[in-house]
């Protein structure tokens, strides 16, 4: 592949790889592609069609979103699907999580972070995950790479639960609780807060949730009051001493701020197996990577 002004070694290998992968799965290429006020680095064709074509872009030098999203729309013009690998993602796009530094989805704009390994191969991020930068090639080109608006949780699933004290508000009394850690996988893989709260009967209320508690809480000396409808209609907890409701806002507020909660899910947590249809879902625009085609959105 011919070396063009200002390109690094890196640059240049990064594009060859993608052809190479495009090659392997039965694609012709063409390097440098020109069309209708755009270039591609590769341009892929499928064997049996001239349609399918998808150009890849590999962004070395920043770029901004607006011109990167007027280049998309100048493929697009062309029935040609983009694919872009930025070293530098714009700015706008990029969000800080607990996982790290994730770039925001957008359904008209596949972006993706490409990174440079120790070894001088390449990968590139997606929800998290980093990805040889070959398959993941292979996998956009055979469609296991769609855009999802939203989460959608696995059948199967494991929730953690941790048991910590707490004083009623009524009474003043030490009275048990338990706490259900909203975070769940979705079909993808990924892992999410779904946009339900915790106190939601999906989570803490759920009745394999409830069982498993009471069943932890009768081996470790915990002393659960009745779990019912207070008389908001709100399913909550009551005080083991009073039978008082305790409210979500005083449920939270013990445990705002505290090491607590955290403490707890070290010494005093348990877990359960959901295997049904009813864990919630969230809105998490996203690219979901499936192997199976079971994707987050049909």
């Amino acid at each position: 592949m011919a070396k063009h002004e200002g390109e690094t070694f890196q640059h240049q290998k990064a594009k060859a790889d993608v052809a190479q992968a495009c090659m392997q799965a039965g694609y012709t290429v063409t390097l440098e592609a020109i069309g209708e006020g755009w270039r591609a680095d590769v341009l892929a064709t499928p064997s049996n069609s001239a349609k399918g074509q998808i150009a890849f872009e590999v962004q070395w030098s920043p770029l901004t979103l607006d011109e990167c999203v007027l280049r998309q729309r100048r493929y697009a013009a062309d029935d040609i699907r983009g694919c872009w690998l930025f070293r530098q993602p714009p700015r706008e796009l990029v969000r800080h999580t607990d996982a790290g530094r994730m770039l925001r989805a957008r359904r008209d704009l596949p972006l993706f972070h490409l990174w440079i390994n120790a070894d001088h191969s390449f990968a590139v991020s997606l929800n998290g995950v980093l990805i040889p930068l070959g398959p993941f090639v292979a996998a956009l080109l055979q469609r296991q790479i769609r855009f999802c608006d939203q989460i959608i949780a696995a059948a199967n699933q494991i929730v953690r639960g941790a048991f910590l004290s707490i004083p009623c508000p009524h009474c003043g009394g030490m009275t048990a609780i338990y706490h259900v850690q909203a975070r769940l996988l979705s079909r993808c893989g990924i892992a999410f807060t779904p946009d339900e709260a915790w106190l939601s009967p999906a989570f803490a209320f759920h009745p394999r949730v409830i069982a498993a508690a009471r069943a932890y809480a009768e081996t470790h000396h915990y002393h659960l009051g009745k779990l019912a409808r207070s008389e908001g209609g709100e399913f909550t907890f009551h005080c083991v001493r009073c039978e008082g409701a305790i409210s979500y806002a005083a449920l939270n507020m013990a445990l705002y701020g505290t090491h607590a909660l955290e403490q707890a899910y070290e010494t005093d947590s348990f877990e359960v197996r959901m295997n049904d249809a009813q864990t919630p879902n969230a809105h998490v625009p996203h690219w979901c990577y499936s192997h199976q085609n079971t994707f987050c959105a049909l």
